[in-house]
């Protein structure tokens, strides 16, 4: 009995680390998409007139591509 719960203990924390893995680990497709909202922010405060605001935000927008070119690039 106390040999099935320390299995059991020990496959779930396998599995906890694994899913904690996937979701933090850094892909291409989380920076694109960290991206995409930074440009879309930066197109709408440029709209509205707030150049410098949305300067910033264009420039986070390619920091996020190069960073997923980079990872893309390695793996």
């Amino acid at each position: 009995m106390v040999l099935w719960r320390t299995v059991g203990i020990i496959v779930a924390i396998i599995i906890l680390i694994v899913i904690l893995y996937k979701v933090t680990r850094k892909t291409p497709e989380k920076h694109l998409s960290k991206a995409r909202k930074a440009h879309k922010l930066g197109e709408k405060y440029f709209n509205i007139g707030e150049d410098d605001l949305a300067r910033d935000y264009y420039q986070e927008a390619e920091k996020h591509r190069k960073k997923a070119e980079e990872i893309d690039n390695v793996v």
